[in-house]
């Protein structure tokens, strides 16, 4: 494989300096398009966004509960350490402990 001759790949890890500028310097409202239609964006003023980052990874949760609703086996393993995993991250870049919900999401104990 081979990359294009404008690929950029920084030397060291990135992190998340800065995220905060980029959102500030553009910031956005949740929602999305209603009726199943293009272009018709309307706000919601429920939805997540970086001000409610508790809501936001519920969201998330809720997303894959949605996707998988019944995961067993391999799957439903594999979906809870991907979350596991994942919420270190989410909690290091919005700076919040939600609580780690996974486990509440597959009524594990």
């Amino acid at each position: 494989m081979k990359f294009p001759p404008d690929f950029f790949r920084p030397a060291t890890p990135m992190g998340t300096q800065g995220l905060i500028d980029v959102f500030t310097m553009h910031p956005f409202l949740p929602g999305g398009n209603v009726d199943g239609k293009v272009n018709n964006f309307v706000v919601d003023p429920n939805a997540a966004d970086l001000t409610k980052s508790c809501v936001l990874y519920d969201d998330i949760l809720n997303t894959v509960k949605g996707l998988y609703p019944n995961p067993t086996g391999l799957l439903r393993r594999n979906l809870i350490k991907n979350l596991h995993y994942f919420y270190p991250g989410f909690v290091a870049t919005l700076g919040e402990d939600c609580g780690f919900l996974v486990y509440h999401l597959f009524k594990l104990r």
